[in-house]
């Protein structure tokens, strides 16, 4: 999630953890497989390798 740094009024990324296999914009949808793809089989989408 992309919020306004509230000290530098800069974009900043928030709410990034472990669990996170996707980044979406917000009005994106994710299928029941692919979640459960992403779930069960500990994959992780390139959006997400581009920010570790």
């Amino acid at each position: 999630m992309v919020l306004q740094h509230p000290l530098n009024q800069r974009l900043a990324l928030y709410g990034m953890n472990g669990g996170t296999c996707k980044v979406l914009p917000r009005e994106a949808k994710i299928t029941a497989e692919e979640l459960e793809r992403f779930e069960l089989e500990a994959v992780e989408h390139q959006s997400v390798e581009a920010l570790a």
